[in-house]
């Protein structure tokens, strides 16, 4: 019986490591996003919660553009928060949190948690990296949700879109609603 189950466990182990949350479209992404920011990477670090229940792990953005608020900002920097991280030697993990690295180009869809943090929306589905390729001056933009296991959805055929293309894009989608 013990073989058998850990046979199983050995079978499932790649299923595991993942969270299966649906796959939001680019017009989910905006709906449900407080804010649109396109920046760079400049620090992280991570940090209890007020409770010390929990591990977050901080991210602060140089904003570049503001592609959509939820009321007006004059801050230069963004701190988002993903839950996970390393502090004194205790490890919390958490499947489908965005990883950022310091100096990365981004546009993150973001909303406020319960406890009124900024997170990229759909378990980091709205994150995107904008990368350059060799020899060409358009930036193009990458979603890469490590961690997720996706159920159906359109944010994977927005890889390798440009970013121009991809600003024009969400601002369609934006402009109704603020009509409203």
């Amino acid at each position: 019986m013990i073989r058998f189950v850990l046979t199983i466990l050995t079978l499932c182990s790649p299923w595991c490591r993942a969270a299966i949350v649906p796959q939001l479209t680019l017009d989910q992404l905006v709906a449900g996003s407080d804010c649109v920011i396109q920046g760079t990477v400049l620090r992280s670090w991570p940090a209890w919660d007020q409770g010390r229940q929990f591990i977050w792990t901080h991210i602060e953005v140089l904003v570049r553009e503001r592609w959509k608020e939820s009321g007006s900002s004059a801050n230069r920097t963004v701190v988002l928060s993903e839950p996970g991280g390393t502090v004194s030697a205790q490890t919390m993990q958490v499947g489908g949190t965005a990883a950022y690295r310091i100096g990365e180009e981004v546009v993150v869809f973001v909303y406020r948690t319960p406890v009124g943090y900024l997170r990229a929306i759909g378990n980091g589905q709205g994150k995107f990296t904008i990368t350059q390729r060799p020899g060409s001056p358009e930036k193009y933009i990458h979603s890469d949700p490590a961690g997720l296991e996706l159920i159906r959805g359109a944010v994977s055929k927005m890889n390798g879109m440009g970013l121009d293309e991809f600003r024009r894009t969400v601002q369609n989608l934006i402009a109704p609603k603020a009509a409203h």
